[in-house]
């Protein structure tokens, strides 16, 4: 009957709603990412790891030897369809090749014909890359197999094998990392959560696909490695075990801190190989500064024969503390406890302290952040080779020094302007280059006018699989497609109008 109807509706988008609450919980977290990829254009030599945390959380290019050519654009919450919506500040490169992983998110989220909309979704995708970045290598990567929530091993596996019948169809890699990684969700040393990875499990993954990457895995060997977590038995602690696997050389520039220095791919934003980066990872805040000090012997000294002192460190921690009543000399002696640490383990190293940035409470930034910061600001006058560094100013609103500008700063977190302008302060300490203002400006109006093509095509109607291409056909990036050619599946301009090709 018609109540049995609506209660079993009124049920099922219960369902929906509070599986999907995970995911809304780190929003903010994934907008300002999104928008941070606009300050960190991709070229065609970049080697795209695209997807969600389980890439975020990994710092790639180290493991495969700091090739300056690989860039990291995962999220973390990343579900399939947010991919799409954000494809084009990859795309737009035109980078040589792409990695993706996605749909362990959507898998996670309900239980209601998933599997099918990932395939479809990630199809979406392949055709996308096709038709606006057509030089592009695209890998795609199983589902990783986990049993943290709603995810199983069979609606993985139903998903991952209609993914790979899509990537068939269209005649794209499909990798599966079911087999290889498949004691994720038992084995403790892979993983604490039975979903994201340690460095243990990241080294198997890089190895095996380092004939896609094109570059040796130079990760140590597992057996002998030591993978220290600082006491961490959590998704940071996962990620503090590559930190303590990962080499660091005399030249290096080590980007140590809470989220704001995670959220930022800071040696493409400097221009700089050398920078490596020590974030903690998702959500607003960080780690209190305690803390931090727990995690310095992973960053810096465990597995001597790969530690060596940095040239530098730019530290940006000490976010909760802040603002959670911290009287301000708990704070400075905390903080000083860090600074200790830090310089007992690299004696020579400059450390450099970043102010903290403005946050949207007007008040707040009267009270704590502007007094916090002069505390900062004190604590390296009184310490030897260490610097103060005013990254507030460039992000506080210019006709008011107490309040935040709004077109960088929103939900309290850093967007790709407010990248842009931190960026701009720190290029000549580290011997770097940022875009300029008006350079950033133009990337984010390019970005902006692919998204708007692309999201044109839901409006038009397809050409027949076997429709061949005629004068005046082009791809979504603007090269003309040669008339009688039978283009791949995909989006192209045709009289103006964008047409997918099915």
């Amino acid at each position: 009957n018609l109540f049995l109807i609506m209660k079993k509706l009124i049920l099922a988008a219960a369902m929906i709603i509070a599986a999907m609450m995970p995911a809304a919980a780190d929003l903010p977290f994934r907008l300002h990412r999104y928008d941070a990829f606009k300050a960190t254009p991709t070229g065609n030599s970049s080697i795209v790891f695209m997807g969600n945390s389980i890439t975020n959380m990994h710092e790639w290019r180290e493991a495969f030897g700091n090739d300056p050519r690989i860039v990291n654009r995962g999220n973390s919450g990343a579900v399939s369809q947010e991919l799409i919506d954000n494809i084009e500040t990859v795309i737009a490169g035109q980078p040589a090749k792409m990695f993706l992983l996605v749909g362990t998110n959507d898998l996670g989220s309900t239980d209601l014909g998933v599997p099918q909309a990932v395939a479809t979704n990630i199809r979406t995708i392949i055709e996308r890359v096709r038709s606006g970045s057509p030089s592009t290598e695209l890998y795609v990567q199983s589902i990783l197999p986990s049993t943290a929530g709603a995810r199983n091993a069979e609606r993985i596996g139903l998903t991952n094998r209609l993914i790979s019948q899509e990537c068939e169809e269209a005649g794209v890699t499909f990798i599966d990392l079911s087999k290889l990684l498949a004691d994720i969700p038992t084995d403790h040393s892979m993983s604490y959560d039975r979903l994201h990875l340690t460095a243990k499990a990241y080294t198997a993954w890089c190895n095996a696909i380092a004939p896609y990457v094109g570059v040796e895995c130079t990760y140590p060997d597992t057996a002998s490695a030591t993978y220290s977590n600082a006491g961490f038995d959590n998704s940071f602690g996962m990620r503090v075990t590559q930190w303590s696997a990962a080499e660091v050389t005399p030249s290096d520039i080590l980007f140590i801190g809470d989220e704001m220095i995670h959220g930022g791919e800071w040696h493409e934003l400097l221009g700089n190989p050398d920078i490596k980066n020590r974030g903690t990872g998702w959500g607003y805040g960080g780690i209190p500064l305690t803390k931090w000090i727990e995690a310095v012997p992973a960053i810096l000294s465990d597995n001597p024969e790969r530690k060596a002192q940095p040239a530098k460190i730019y530290l940006y921690a000490g976010v909760n503390a802040a603002y959670d009543g911290t009287d301000f000399p708990i704070f400075a002696n905390h903080y000083q406890g860090l600074i200790n640490a830090l310089r007992k383990a690299a004696p020579a190293t400059e450390i450099n302290i970043l102010s903290l940035i403005p946050r949207l409470d007007r008040e707040e930034n009267a009270s704590r952040t502007l007094p916090i910061n002069d505390r900062l600001k004190a604590l390296a006058e009184s310490n030897d080779n260490v610097n103060y560094i005013d990254i507030y100013s460039c992000l506080a609103d210019p006709t008011d020094h107490l309040s935040a500008d709004t077109t960088c700063i929103r939900d309290n977190y850093l967007y790709g302007r407010g990248y842009n302008r931190v960026a701009r302060v720190l290029a000549p300490e580290v011997g770097g280059h940022a875009m300029s203002a008006d350079e950033y400006e133009e990337n984010v109006k390019m970005i902006e006018e692919r998204e708007a093509l692309a999201g044109m095509s839901d409006k038009t109607i397809g050409y027949e699989p076997d429709a061949t291409a005629r004068p005046g056909m082009f791809d979504l990036s603007g090269r003309a497609i040669a008339p009688a050619s039978k283009p791949v599946p995909g989006f192209y301009i045709v009289d103006g109008e964008v047409t997918r090709i099915r």
